[in-house]
């Protein structure tokens, strides 16, 4: 029998690749994952079929294929801790935070196996795959993460694969920033169109406005999250690297997603790089008053670039900065237009009630007639298909007939419509279907419907429905068929129309409280605070020296910042494997800080 050979005698590149190896999974969960973007085309059935705005199929860029590789990476993420474990090089970390993340997980299978609708429960909403085998991946990544890390140099494999994706990333919404969309050009269509899509690729135009930043992912709402978790690492890293050239590629990285952030339009992310700038402060303070000097010369440069790139872009960025808060204190303030208090249908007729007075319309033998408050009866001015009323109280509403037969009642700049065929007289649905007004229960925003672009009537409508979900939610991604989606009056007063379909309640708390129950929630909550906490005794009072502690630091001030802006941000899975896989990396690294002496 031949004696085996000592790992004495092995290179040290060697003994580093298989580590490498391990870690290529999480690698591609942080990395990879996000900057995918190509079209599927899903073809739907049952409840998505009758809910989905776009009809029987459903073209996807940014989620379909994330969610397929992500899954695929998470099954190698687990044979990678299998071989270790035969290699006998497993030692599995020991903290408290596999206790919530079992929880969690229990919770969505659970709440899977009792959803009423477990093909969506399953396999996630049509645009956006957060079914449940996405959800068990999360938390599936981070333990993964933990578990498959053992050295500084696994760290750093797995940053430096999540810079050099953002950098990627960033670069495509710096291209949206400046107008000029990546995804806009012909060599960007041919890139994410098949093959036998390619012949239609001049007619591929995505929703988003000019100079809109969304990436890769899918939405501007989530280059916010995803800038609020990335850019503290970046500037963590330009903090600790001692290499000029590296730190010049880091801060022209930081101020390229630091434009996406403002070309996003995100509040939500402004808030929490914000917060994230508060916590980065509050833990970096011994760092910056070491090197107070240093720091101002770096803040005056920042100021400079950014500066310099304003009048590059013709103001572009004051532009950006300033529609940003207007668009935010817009959001706060009292509706100008007349507020809908109610639609009220019997028999033949429907009235619509104002704050300012009210108009009933009457069906008879097809035909419409007009009443005013006091049951007066209202003289329309008719120009073609179109009826207003000169009569200064009732100006504001407008009726006009469509090509499709409908009838578009204004309200101001608000409209619905409705269907009118002999005595009878319905407001119609999302696909044109007669639907009855239905007026589910409301906490808080009255009148403010419309706050935080709309937020404020998901939220409102949202709350009463977790008395129903406490223990166990409703499943996986089901949120937009239990959402009282018939609302018209809190539509008319949020959006200024009745055709939004709600697919997302912009909040990830309130997501996981729906889908999988309240208990599954404070699940979440009660992990991010043992890794808040732990990290909190660990780092406040400690000196910042090596890359451990700088990346700690870092990835803490991302979570705390992305925790913050998940308050007006849902999961997302072109997001959500960054937060779960940091989250992991953060955690093994107090782990592993914590047996080193301060």
């Amino acid at each position: 029998m031949k004696p085996q050979k000592s790992n004495k005698n092995k290179s040290k590149k060697d003994i580093e690749k298989p580590n490498f190896f391990y870690i290529l999974p999480v690698i591609i969960a942080i990395a990879v994952v996000p900057l995918i973007v190509f079209l599927k085309i899903n073809t739907l059935r049952g409840i998505q079929k009758d809910l989905w705005t776009g009809g029987g199929e459903a073209p996807d860029f940014f989620s379909y294929y994330k969610y397929i590789v992500l899954i695929l990476t998470t099954v190698a993420g687990i044979f990678s801790l299998l071989i270790k474990k035969m290699n006998n090089d497993l030692s599995m970390k020991r903290t408290y935070a596999y206790i919530p993340i079992a929880l969690y997980a229990f919770f969505v299978l659970f709440s899977t196996i009792l959803s009423q609708y477990k093909d969506v429960a399953t396999s996630g909403f049509v645009d956006r795959f957060e079914g449940v085998y996405v959800l068990l991946a999360y938390g599936a990544l981070t333990v993964i993460a933990i578990n498959l890390i053992d050295s500084e140099r696994q760290i750093k494999y797995i940053i430096n694969a999540l810079l050099i994706s953002s950098s990627i990333l960033g670069l495509i919404g710096l291209s949206q920033y400046l107008g000029i969309d990546f995804f806009g050009t012909t060599f960007g269509k041919q890139l994410i169109l098949p093959p036998e899509y390619q012949n239609d690729a001049n007619n591929l135009n995505f929703r988003f406005g000019k100079f809109m930043v969304y990436a890769t992912l899918y939405n501007p709402n989530y280059v916010g999250s995803y800038v609020v978790l990335v850019l503290p690492v970046c500037l963590g890293i330009f903090i600790y690297e001692r290499k000029l050239i590296k730190k010049i590629l880091l801060g022209l990285l930081a101020l390229v997603l630091f434009l996406c952030l403002l070309g996003s339009r995100s509040m939500a992310g402004v808030i929490g790089l914000a917060a994230t700038g508060i916590v980065s402060l509050l833990f970096f303070r011994r760092f910056i008053y070491k090197h107070i000097k240093p720091f101002a010369i770096l803040t005056a440069g920042v100021l400079i670039l950014l500066l310099g790139f304003n009048y590059f872009t013709s103001g572009g960025i004051y532009q950006r900065v300033s529609n940003l808060f207007s668009e935010g204190m817009v959001s706060w303030q009292a509706p100008k237009e007349a507020y809908v208090k109610d639609i009220i249908e019997k028999d033949n007729t429907l009235k619509i009630v104002t704050d300012n007075n009210a108009i009933l319309l009457q069906a008879n033998e097809g035909a419409l007639s007009f009443f005013g408050s006091n049951s007066e009866k209202l003289i329309p001015k008719r120009d073609q298909n179109t009826v207003t009323f000169e009569t200064k109280e009732y100006s504001l509403y407008k009726f006009q007939i469509t090509n499709e037969g409908y009838i578009d009642c204004y309200i101001g700049s608000k409209v619905f419509k409705i269907k009118v065929w002999g005595n009878s007289i319905k407001p119609v649905g999302l696909h044109g279907q007669n639907v009855d007004v239905i007026h589910p229960e409301a906490i808080g925003f009255e009148r403010y419907e419309s706050a935080l672009s709309a937020r404020g009537f998901i939220w409102s409508r949202t709350i009463p429905l977790l008395k129903d979900t406490i223990f166990v939610g409703h499943g996986p991604d089901t949120f937009p068929i239990y959402f009282p989606q018939e609302d018209l009056v809190g539509k008319l007063n949020a959006y200024g129309a009745t055709n939004i379909f709600v697919d997302k309640p912009h909040n990830l708390y309130i997501q996981m409280a729906i889908n999988t129950g309240v208990v599954s929630m404070l699940a979440f909550i009660s992990l991010l605070l043992i890794y808040i906490v732990t990290s909190l005794k660990l780092y406040f009072k400690r000196n910042i020296v090596d890359y451990k502690d700088y990346i700690g630091v870092s990835i803490f001030c991302g979570i705390c910042g992305y925790c913050v802006t998940s308050l007006a941000n849902d999961s997302v899975i072109s997001v959500a494997p960054v937060f779960w896989v940091l989250l992991g990396v953060g955690i093994v690294t107090n782990i592993i800080l914590k047996k080193r002496p301060d």
